[in-house]
């Protein structure tokens, strides 16, 4: 009898111990699998940290560029419906003088004009002064006959969907019978100024110098 117990004894101590060494063995690889996660997790917040770093770098690099695009084009104007029978520059630049000093009594410097469609061309002028003697006196070719001619800003590409997106809200508004202005990033609905919110990318409503999100 003593020596079946004995024998039972063993027996169990040897189960005891293989339990206990399946457990080293699961805690290790516990610890292995736990590693290796950590390792993972590790590498997907730095590859996120890279990609929000990239992304960040991109966005700079867009403004960076729109920024210079924009003083690139900041002295420039854009006139619509005028005739443009030649692509001499000295002969257009002569003629958009002579339009400007006949149809809006002004006399500016124009450094250079370039035909971009039959009735379209790029007037550059030297500087901000300039521009905006032509900006200024530009509601004169409202009484122009026979023609109806427009000037506007060379505007960047961003600036020309901007401006797509108001004349939008415009020719909505103005369909339900309201007065309508569209202006550079303005509407003026009913006496109603609002202005664009590059940030919301949207129309917000300028009040006493601040600007409320329309709805």
């Amino acid at each position: 009898m003593m020596q079946v117990l004995t024998e039972e004894t063993k027996n169990l101590a040897a189960e005891v111990k293989d339990i206990k060494e399946d457990q080293r063995e699961y805690w290790k690889e516990l610890r292995e699998l736990r590693d290796e996660i950590e390792k993972v997790k590790q590498a997907n917040q730095k590859s996120q940290i890279e990609k929000d770093e990239m992304k960040k770098e991109l966005n700079d690099t867009k403004l960076r560029l729109e920024k210079l695009e924009k003083e690139r084009k900041a002295n420039n104007v854009v006139i619509q419906g005028l005739q443009i029978d030649t692509n001499d520059r000295d002969i257009l630049r002569q003629t958009i003088g002579n339009f400007m000093e006949a149809e809006m009594n002004i006399k500016v410097k124009i450094d250079e004009v370039i035909k971009l469609g039959e009735k379209t061309c790029l007037v550059k002028l030297p500087n901000h002064h300039e521009k905006e003697t032509v900006m200024k006196n530009k509601a004169k070719l409202q009484h122009a006959k026979d023609r109806r001619v427009f000037i506007n800003n060379d505007m960047t590409k961003e600036d020309l969907q901007v401006q797509k997106k108001i004349r939008q809200v415009g020719h909505e508004e103005a369909n339900k019978g309201k007065n309508v202005k569209v202006k550079f990033n303005k509407l003026i609905i009913n006496g109603k100024t609002m202005k664009w919110n590059k940030n919301s990318n949207q129309l917000e409503e300028i009040q006493k110098g601040i600007q409320k999100t329309s709805t």
